[in-house]
């Protein structure tokens, strides 16, 4: 680095301080914030992925799978491991276009079952997790295909991983004495090694896991999990549902939870398998928009969590209902209901409390209102947590077609008339490129409003529900105004519904600091630095570190940034030491460093020599 060089000839070693440094590059990092929306921040997009599939109803003598989609803004090199079964796939990513991994359930699934045979006892199963990393950021869904069952779910990264959760299942649809077991079923994938995780299993007063590892209702059991492995749990008893169910682990964990098949509600017909990553407690928030269905005349199912005790569920600003418990049995640790009255047309809600709280949306079965389509289940995400742009992908079938129906559901912040703004676009990728159009060229309604009295600047949100036409097509949403959405799709005896991005601001923590890091450049152009959350003395306000990553699309000239990662855990590290080396001594480079903790705050520096 011949620049540096002479710029070192005097001084050995020059230490430079980033509360200096931040001023001189202000400009820069309100670039790369545009051009690079993603990298920055707690999303949904990242370099590593902690993902499984439990058990579904297969249909003998057709093509079942598990599918995984990945989309990432550039070419990279994608690896999909599960260790305990010695499976290693490696694939490469085009810009803005789909990939699509797909595993036999033999190796996606800790096990197989029909719907005749009972669970197996709940247990570790090493090293069965199915482990996607990426060397670029990348976007990840999975989704159970089976010939007339399927959902999927969007996959988070282990960057923003929790050590807290509320399961969110389903019931079973039937009693023990009908010989059937559609198992309700929760899975936990560890992520680091040495993890000590605590279950408590809530949902149906019935519900019990078979021997050797029995568990009954209010049961508590610990388990260590190492990198990969599946803690997965399937409960039976009459109308088995292990919703309620609280995890509390001592690291970040990934918590996966559904049902072989339900039907949702209980006596409506027809069933699906149901699948869903829970959402770590840490990101709840206080206020949800909750849309109907599109094409639905029969309102939706929802379930309703609290992190507190007593906690009052307000709809559209009046008291509505109230959860007893964080988590526990049906009745006390949850609450289900419709998400309206059965009317001609159904509103949109919004769903608030006063303390944090998590929202799970179900679509009911296909003779609730004679629509074709069946259950599915949908995570929701609060307003604390929408974003200003997103990409997303729908989903192939077994045979290679789309669904016949696919549809967004846009929760967005309309001008003060009440009309779409012009900033928000809608773009659909073609060869990689994303074509941009103005949502309101695309649709003409604005689309209904969603009540909420404490909106100050007559700007309500509403519901933009959009059909996608394209052929498992890649697409994005922009704007200035915060934002989110659930994509889902239909047909005769197939259904899915999954979010299209999150947030994943630790808002349990009034942390408003970001990291500071510090760094030193050495003769030969060498950097050795340090990160410290802030506030560095305050364990109670600070969130910790959440990612420290070098952009390479916009450095050059470096080597990949190295830190202790065998002793680094997200969440809970908040001083990290960290080295990049330079390449070629004789040349210029420039790196671009993100350091951002689980609130979402973040710091972005460029070195240039």
């Amino acid at each position: 680095m011949k620049k540096l060089l002479q710029k070192l000839s005097v001084l050995f070693l020059a230490i430079i301080f980033i509360s200096s440094f931040v001023r001189a590059v202000e400009n820069d990092e309100a670039q790369l914030r545009k051009d690079l929306p993603k990298l920055l921040g707690s999303s949904n997009e990242g370099t590593e992925f902690f993902m499984t599939f439990h058990p579904g109803w297969e249909t003998a003598g057709e093509v079942n799978s598990c599918k995984i989609y990945i989309t990432s803004a550039v070419y990279t090199e994608v690896t999909v491991e599960i260790p305990g079964k010695k499976v290693l796939i490696k694939r490469t990513t085009n810009p803005n276009d789909v990939i699509e991994i797909s595993l036999d359930p033999d190796v996606a699934q800790c096990y197989r079952k029909t719907d005749l045979e009972i669970p197996q006892s709940q247990k570790v199963y090493k090293g069965y997790g199915v482990i996607v990393t990426a060397k670029d950021p990348i976007i990840c869904y999975g989704m159970t295909c089976f010939a007339s069952i399927t959902d999927g779910y969007l996959a988070y990264p282990k960057s923003v991983l929790g050590k807290k959760y509320v399961v969110s299942s389903y019931n079973s649809p039937v009693p023990d004495s009908w010989k059937q077991h559609l198992t309700s079923y929760t899975s936990i994938v560890g992520v680091y090694n040495n993890t000590i995780v605590n279950v408590k299993l809530g949902g149906s007063l019935s519900n019990f896991t078979p021997l050797p590892f029995s568990m009954k209702t209010g049961d508590k059991r610990q388990d260590t999990l190492n990198r990969g492995d599946v803690w997965l749990i399937g409960t039976m008893g009459d109308y088995n549902d292990v919703t309620g169910t609280t995890v509390d682990a001592n690291k970040p964990v990934s918590v996966i939870s559904g049902s072989f098949s339900a039907l949702v509600p209980r006596q409506i017909n027809y069933c699906n398998y149901l699948i869903e990553q829970d959402l770590p407690m840490e990101t709840w928030g206080y206020k949800y928009h909750v849309a109907p269905i599109i094409r639905r005349t029969a309102p939706s199912i929802i379930r309703i969590f609290s992190s507190e005790p007593n906690t009052t569920i307000y709809r559209d600003d009046n008291e509505w209902s109230l959860v007893r418990a964080v988590g526990g049995d049906e009745g006390t640790g949850y609450v289900e209901r419709r998400a309206v009255e059965q009317q001609d047309s159904l509103p949109p809600v919004t769903i608030s409390a006063k303390n944090r709280i998590a929202v799970t949306q179900y679509n009911t079965g296909q003779s609730d209102d004679g629509w074709e389509g069946e259950p599915f289940q949908m995570a929701l995400v609060p307003l604390e947590q929408y974003q200003k742009s997103f990409v997303f992908c729908t989903p192939r079938k077994n045979d290679g077609t789309k669904f016949e129906n696919n549809y967004l559901n846009l929760y967005y912040k309309s001008t003060i008339d009440g009309k779409i703004p012009d900033d928000l676009e809608f773009g659909t990728a073609n060869y990689g490129v994303f074509n941009w159009k103005k949502l309101n060229t695309v649709i003409t309604s604005p689309g209904k409003v969603f009540i909420d009295k404490s909106i100050t600047d007559s700007r309500n949100y509403r519901l933009a529900q959009i059909e996608l036409d394209a052929f498992s097509g890649v697409y994005a949403i922009r704007g200035n105004d915060p934002m989110m959405g659930n994509i889902y799709g239909f047909e005769t005896s197939n259904s899915y519904g999954y979010l299209v991005s999150a947030g994943f601001r630790d808002l349990s923590k009034p942390d408003v600091w970001a990291p500071i890091p510090t760094f030193a450049i050495d003769c030969k152009g060498n950097i050795q630095g340090k990160v410290i959350e802030q506030p560095e003395n305050n364990e109670l306000l600070r969130s910790n570190l959440e990612e420290i990553r070098l952009v390479k699309s916009e450095s050059s000239n470096f080597k990949d940034l190295v830190y202790d990662e065998a002793n680094y855990i997200q969440g809970t590290s908040y001083i990290m030491n960290w080295n990049l080396g330079v390449l070629d001594q004789e040349s210029d480079g420039k790196a671009v460093i993100s350091f951002s903790d689980r609130a979402g705050n973040d710091t972005t520096i460029t070195i240039n020599g």
